[in-house]
Order: C-alpha cells, then structure tokens, then sequence
C-alpha cells in the first residue's frame, strides 16, 4: 500500500475460499497524518550597521519554499528584492540583535516548521574622515571649521554646544556633500 496523501484510506483484504477453508474479509483502516520536515538555516554572520544588505537562504527538507521575518524590524527588516529574482535579503537598520526566523506554514501534507537565526549588528564606523578641525572666535560668534578626506552614506553634521563637557544642546546641521575627496565645512556659533 502506498501513502499518497493525508487522510483515512481503508484497504479491504479477501482470501478466497479454498478446498479446506471459507472465504473471509477484512476491511483495515489507515490513518495518515501530516509528515513532519525540517528547515536548515546557515549560521548568521555578524554584521556590522551600515553594511550592505545580504542575501537569506534556507531550505525545508519538504521541498517547500521558505519564508522569513524580522522579530524587530528596527534593528534588521528583512524582504523580497523584486529586482533580484525575488530572493530573500536583509536590511540592517541598526546596532542590535534581531532574531530572524527561516519558516513555512506546510501544506496538505506537511505540518508547518521553522527555525530561529539570531544576527548580531555591531557599531559601524564612521562613514566620514575627518582630517581637520577648528575654532575661530569672533566679536560676536564662534566660526567652527571642519575638513574631511571623504564621506559616505551621511547627510548631515549635527553641532554642538556644551560648558561642561557632560551636557550637550544642540545648535544646528549642516548638509554633508557625498565625496571621496576633501571638503571644507563650517557653522557659525552665535
């Protein structure tokens, strides 16, 4: 008897009736269940915030496609890149860690399964050289200049002010130019 889906299946058996014996049958019930599967999900790497986002890839033991999700989709989101075959990646959003879940809900046949990945993001580094920095006190302001050798991925310089050292206001931003060449910045304290 083969299996070919979940459910009950009855096989009736009869042996016929013979020289030294009656005919008897039987009818036999099968209950089949859903079968259970497996889901392998390579080690995460760590990574660290500002990286670029990276592909996803696990497999069932059913065959059937796997999905994943995000338990804090401030720290890592994950989703389909239509513009990649639709392949499964992840964004990072933040330093953290995020538990990614490789999982599918089953079908007809098989019981749902998933397993738990736990990606940690570490600080990322500045995505600014900073070569140069100073003051310049006026008669009625402070001129902060700043130079960097390059700068990527940022948009803008939040200033300062602080007399103490532990407390800080802010004043001001200043828009950053994405370059990998050397820019001058300045702000005006008044």
């Amino acid at each position: 008897v083969k299996a070919i889906k979940v459910g009950t299946s009855y096989v009736k058996v009869t042996i016929p009736e013979t020289a030294n014996y009656h005919s008897i049958s039987a009818t036999i019930g099968f209950k089949i269940s859903k079968a259970t599967q497996e889901i392998t999900f390579d080690a995460l790497p760590v990574k660290k915030d500002g990286d670029a986002d990276f592909e996803l890839t696990a497999i069932s033991s059913s065959g059937l496609p796997v999905s994943f999700s995000s338990d804090n989709s401030t720290v890592a989101s994950v989703y389909q890149d239509e513009n990649d075959s639709y392949k499964w990646k992840v964004k990072i959003l933040s330093a953290g860690q995020v538990t990614i879940k490789a999982y599918n809900d089953g079908n007809e046949n098989y019981l749902g399964a998933y397993y738990n990945g736990l990606l940690t993001i570490e600080e990322g580094t500045l995505p600014v050289v900073l070569s140069n920095y100073y003051l310049k006190a006026e008669s009625n302001f402070v001129e902060l200049k700043w130079t960097t050798e390059s700068g990527s991925n940022n948009k803008y310089f939040v200033v300062y002010r602080s007399f103490d050292g532990k407390q800080f206001k802010e004043l001001g931003t200043v828009n950053a130019i994405q370059s990998a060449q050397t820019k001058t910045y300045s702000f005006r304290d008044y």
